[in-house]
């Protein structure tokens, strides 16, 4: 049960910060009252925002940057460096629509277990996103997620994204195994009745 609430937990933080994420690179969207109306004319960096759209001036939404533009931005949020020397790679834990997720210990924190989230960037049709999840998760800490920990950029597509390691196998499964159990309660629950 601590894992479906964890699962939960992670659930609805990641909801919370992927809204936060369609917002312009940056920045929160200025506050609004209940009718609307914008409460904030500037960003907490001080910069002016352009009239009717939450955004600076000389800001862009991600969706509309080139992949070169993409690249740099994800050059300035990640380390750019090989990360072989830091990690030991324990086994592939398994492998998703972006990439491969292995355990690995992290030699930089005393040996431990890390997951690590590589990708090949030159496959990504929508490298933007990935940009987007790396900022979202670089702000985003809490004790019932999952907590990014540090990013890598080996050469020019070789991404490397290191989280805590969470024991009981994928979210998706976890999530799968709960909604069983609860449509198998919900059926129990009708032929009781």
């Amino acid at each position: 049960m601590a894992q479906a609430a964890a699962a939960q937990a992670q659930a609805q933080a990641v909801q919370h910060q992927a809204s936060k994420a369609k917002q312009p690179l940056g920045q929160q969207a200025a506050a609004r009252n209940n009718t609307g109306q914008q409460l904030s004319a500037k960003p907490s960096n001080g910069t002016p925002m352009k009239k009717g759209t939450g955004r600076t001036h000389n800001e862009r939404r991600i969706s509309t940057l080139t992949d070169a533009q993409i690249m740099a931005k994800l050059r300035s949020v990640v380390i750019n460096a090989n990360p072989t020397p830091y990690f030991q790679i324990i086994e592939k834990a398994g492998q998703g629509a972006s990439g491969s997720v292995y355990l690995a210990k992290s030699l930089k924190l005393g040996g431990k277990q890390v997951a690590i989230k590589q990708m090949d960037l030159s496959k990504q049709s929508r490298k933007g996103l990935i940009v987007n999840e790396i900022l979202v998760m670089k702000d985003s800490h809490h004790k019932n997620i999952v907590n990014y920990i540090e990013a890598y950029l080996n050469g020019p597509s070789d991404l490397w994204v290191i989280m805590e390691f969470m024991e009981g196998g994928a979210l998706t499964d976890v999530c799968i195994i709960c909604i069983r159990r609860i449509s198998s309660i919900v059926i129990s629950n009708q032929i009781i009745s």
